[in-house]
């Protein structure tokens, strides 16, 4: 089996696979990747990942999957932030456009990949893409995972008449919530 899928096919989630095909041929031209919600298991911090989460671990798992990249992280709890070969970690409140604006003029870099795995809610993913997505290189992908079934419409809505290439994408899990939906918006050229 492939050290990628085996290491965190194990959650709910069914992302894996549909990373690993996606991004499967890019593995070594791959060289920034950011993802905001590094996995707080603080319970007081909305959409925490429970007392046994363990922070960090989805950045490094893209560490080790993409060897050649620099893999950058955002996150609202302060006290997981953490800096390591090859990985950096900023704190940002992705309500807070100053602030992402902020935590980006720090890493003053551009993207092949940014992901938005933090808070889940329309407003939050909205205010980060809007503020970020001029950080993503021409032709790179911006994801927004974990939307819930409630708010999809928003989501279809806000990004109808988007110039770039936007995809809707609903996975089949046993996920609670059932908000194993993302959008994939690719940067055209």
């Amino acid at each position: 089996g492939d050290y990628f899928k085996d290491k965190i096919l194990g959650s709910n989630h069914t992302y894996t696979d549909f990373y690993y095909d996606l991004f499967k041929n890019l593995r070594s031209q791959i060289s920034n990747v950011f993802e905001c919600g590094i996995g707080s298991n603080n319970l007081n911090i909305e959409s925490n990942m429970g007392i046994h989460g363990k922070p960090g671990a989805s950045l490094r798992m893209w560490k080790d999957f993409f060897p050649q990249a620099s893999i950058y992280g955002g996150d609202i709890d302060k006290e997981i932030l953490f800096k390591e070969e090859r990985i950096e970690t900023f704190y940002v409140d992705q309500r807070n456009s100053e602030q992402i604006k902020s935590m980006w003029s720090k890493i003053n870099k551009k993207f092949d990949i940014i992901i938005d795995d933090g808070l889940h809610f329309f407003d939050a993913n909205i205010n980060f893409f809007e503020n970020s997505f001029d950080n993503l290189k021409n032709g790179g992908i911006y994801i927004i995972e974990d939307i819930r079934i409630k708010e999809q419409k928003l989501f279809y809505n806000y990004f109808e008449n988007n110039k770039n290439n936007v995809k809707h994408v609903s996975l089949n899990s046993k996920a609670i919530s059932g908000s194993t939906n993302l959008v994939l918006i690719e940067k055209s050229e």
